[in-house]
Protein backbone atom coordinates (compact mmCIF):
# COMPACT_ATOMS: atom_id res chain seq x y z
CA UNK A 1 0.00 0.00 0.00
CA UNK A 2 0.92 3.36 -0.50
CA UNK A 3 1.97 6.08 1.87
CA UNK A 4 -1.20 7.40 3.34
CA UNK A 5 -1.18 11.14 5.66
CA UNK A 6 -3.15 11.66 8.36
CA UNK A 7 -5.13 14.65 8.40
CA UNK A 8 -3.34 17.45 9.35
CA UNK A 9 -0.06 15.85 8.86
CA UNK A 10 3.13 17.32 7.34
CA UNK A 11 4.96 16.27 4.59
CA UNK A 12 8.07 14.35 4.77
CA UNK A 13 10.22 16.85 3.33
CA UNK A 14 8.39 19.46 5.78
CA UNK A 15 10.44 17.74 8.58
CA UNK A 16 13.64 18.14 6.82
CA UNK A 17 14.15 20.71 4.48
CA UNK A 18 17.94 20.51 4.37
CA UNK A 19 17.71 16.99 3.28
CA UNK A 20 21.58 16.48 2.88
CA UNK A 21 24.09 13.96 4.17
CA UNK A 22 22.53 11.70 6.94
CA UNK A 23 19.12 13.48 6.59
CA UNK A 24 18.32 12.03 3.44
CA UNK A 25 18.32 9.03 5.21
CA UNK A 26 15.25 10.56 7.55
CA UNK A 27 13.42 11.26 4.65
CA UNK A 28 13.26 7.61 3.84
CA UNK A 29 12.63 6.58 6.93
CA UNK A 30 9.46 9.37 6.97
CA UNK A 31 8.87 7.95 4.08
CA UNK A 32 7.58 4.40 5.45
CA UNK A 33 6.47 6.12 8.98
CA UNK A 34 3.72 8.76 10.18
CA UNK A 35 5.86 11.12 12.10
CA UNK A 36 3.47 11.81 14.25
CA UNK A 37 3.97 8.24 15.14
CA UNK A 38 1.12 6.41 14.08
CA UNK A 39 2.15 3.70 12.17
CA UNK A 40 1.08 2.84 8.71
CA UNK A 41 -0.58 -0.73 7.42
CA UNK A 42 1.59 -3.55 7.57
CA UNK A 43 4.20 -1.73 9.65
CA UNK A 44 6.17 -4.81 10.39
CA UNK A 45 7.16 -5.16 7.04
CA UNK A 46 7.51 -1.15 6.19
CA UNK A 47 9.45 -1.54 9.46
CA UNK A 48 11.85 -3.80 8.08
CA UNK A 49 11.94 -2.32 4.62
CA UNK A 50 12.73 1.19 6.51
CA UNK A 51 15.26 -0.68 7.96
CA UNK A 52 16.73 -2.09 5.22
CA UNK A 53 16.73 0.85 3.22
CA UNK A 54 18.14 3.15 6.11
CA UNK A 55 21.12 0.98 6.74
CA UNK A 56 21.85 0.75 3.17
CA UNK A 57 21.91 4.29 2.66
CA UNK A 58 23.86 4.64 5.72
CA UNK A 59 26.24 2.69 4.59
CA UNK A 60 26.73 3.74 0.92
CA UNK A 61 26.81 7.52 2.38
CA UNK A 62 29.28 6.95 4.78
CA UNK A 63 31.36 4.40 2.10
CA UNK A 64 31.45 7.87 -0.56
CA UNK A 65 32.59 10.33 2.52
CA UNK A 66 35.44 8.11 3.54
CA UNK A 67 36.89 8.06 -0.23
CA UNK A 68 39.38 11.13 -0.49
CA UNK A 69 38.93 13.25 -3.67
CA UNK A 70 41.45 12.13 -5.91
CA UNK A 71 44.74 14.21 -6.14
CA UNK A 72 45.24 16.90 -8.79
CA UNK A 73 48.10 15.60 -11.08
CA UNK A 74 50.93 17.06 -10.07
CA UNK A 75 52.26 19.40 -13.16
CA UNK A 76 55.84 19.51 -14.23
CA UNK A 77 56.15 23.27 -13.30
CA UNK A 78 55.58 22.91 -9.56
CA UNK A 79 58.06 20.00 -9.85
CA UNK A 80 60.74 22.20 -11.72
CA UNK A 81 60.03 24.67 -8.85
CA UNK A 82 60.60 22.66 -6.09
CA UNK A 83 63.70 20.35 -7.79
CA UNK A 84 65.45 23.36 -9.03
CA UNK A 85 65.40 24.68 -5.53
CA UNK A 86 66.74 21.81 -3.69
CA UNK A 87 69.54 21.87 -6.53
CA UNK A 88 70.08 25.70 -5.50
CA UNK A 89 69.91 24.68 -1.98
CA UNK A 90 72.36 22.04 -2.72
CA UNK A 91 69.63 19.53 -0.99
CA UNK A 92 70.92 15.84 -1.43
CA UNK A 93 67.83 14.60 0.87
CA UNK A 94 65.35 16.05 -1.55
CA UNK A 95 66.81 15.63 -4.61
CA UNK A 96 67.06 11.54 -4.23
CA UNK A 97 63.67 11.80 -2.61
CA UNK A 98 62.76 13.55 -6.29
CA UNK A 99 64.57 10.87 -8.33
CA UNK A 100 63.54 8.04 -9.86
CA UNK A 101 66.79 5.86 -8.68
CA UNK A 102 66.17 2.43 -10.51
CA UNK A 103 66.03 4.42 -13.43
CA UNK A 104 69.40 6.05 -12.79
CA UNK A 105 71.00 2.29 -10.78
CA UNK A 106 69.21 -0.55 -12.15
CA UNK A 107 69.68 -3.92 -10.14
CA UNK A 108 71.61 -1.57 -7.71
CA UNK A 109 70.32 -1.96 -4.00
CA UNK A 110 72.16 0.52 -2.87
CA UNK A 111 70.92 3.19 -5.54
CA UNK A 112 70.43 5.90 -3.08
CA UNK A 113 73.84 5.53 -1.38
CA UNK A 114 75.20 5.23 -5.14
CA UNK A 115 73.36 8.47 -6.03
CA UNK A 116 74.25 10.24 -2.94
CA UNK A 117 78.20 9.32 -3.50
CA UNK A 118 77.48 10.79 -7.23
CA UNK A 119 76.56 13.60 -6.42
CA UNK A 120 79.24 15.83 -5.68
CA UNK A 121 79.87 15.09 -9.56
CA UNK A 122 76.83 14.79 -10.94
CA UNK A 123 75.32 17.99 -9.75
CA UNK A 124 78.71 20.81 -9.54
CA UNK A 125 78.36 24.17 -8.63
CA UNK A 126 78.28 24.80 -12.25
CA UNK A 127 75.24 22.68 -12.95
CA UNK A 128 73.84 24.26 -9.78
CA UNK A 129 74.17 27.80 -11.25
CA UNK A 130 73.06 26.58 -14.62
CA UNK A 131 69.81 25.26 -13.06
CA UNK A 132 68.30 28.33 -11.16
CA UNK A 133 68.63 29.55 -14.87
CA UNK A 134 67.83 26.69 -17.09
CA UNK A 135 64.41 26.27 -19.31
CA UNK A 136 63.39 23.07 -19.43
CA UNK A 137 62.16 21.81 -22.62
CA UNK A 138 59.18 19.20 -23.42
CA UNK A 139 60.20 16.28 -25.15
CA UNK A 140 57.56 15.83 -28.36
CA UNK A 141 55.32 13.27 -27.68
CA UNK A 142 56.17 12.23 -24.15
CA UNK A 143 55.49 13.67 -21.04
CA UNK A 144 58.78 14.33 -20.46
CA UNK A 145 61.30 17.34 -19.93
CA UNK A 146 65.29 17.92 -20.66
CA UNK A 147 67.32 20.07 -19.03
CA UNK A 148 70.97 21.11 -20.49
CA UNK A 149 73.71 22.41 -18.01
CA UNK A 150 77.50 22.22 -18.10
CA UNK A 151 77.30 19.44 -21.36
CA UNK A 152 74.96 16.96 -19.57
CA UNK A 153 71.52 16.28 -20.16
CA UNK A 154 69.08 16.05 -17.32
CA UNK A 155 66.01 13.73 -17.62
CA UNK A 156 62.60 14.46 -16.08
CA UNK A 157 59.15 12.22 -16.86
CA UNK A 158 56.37 11.08 -14.92
CA UNK A 159 56.84 7.58 -12.81
CA UNK A 160 53.51 6.76 -11.09
CA UNK A 161 52.09 9.76 -11.93
CA UNK A 162 54.21 11.84 -10.03
CA UNK A 163 57.38 13.63 -12.09
CA UNK A 164 61.05 12.04 -11.38
CA UNK A 165 64.62 12.90 -11.87
CA UNK A 166 65.02 10.07 -14.01
CA UNK A 167 68.81 10.45 -15.78
CA UNK A 168 71.41 12.35 -17.14
CA UNK A 169 74.52 11.83 -19.29
CA UNK A 170 76.45 13.66 -21.30
CA UNK A 171 75.96 15.52 -24.39
CA UNK A 172 75.95 13.10 -27.14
Amino acid sequence: MGFRANDGAKAPGDYFPFAKGPAQIALVVATFFDISGVMHRNSFRHSLRALFISLSLLLSLGALQAQEPPAKPESFAAFWAGFKSAVAKNDKETIAAATDLPSIYPNNSQAKAAFLKDYPSTFTKEVRKCFAKAKPVRTSGRDSYSVFCDEQYFYFEKVNGTYKFTDYGPND
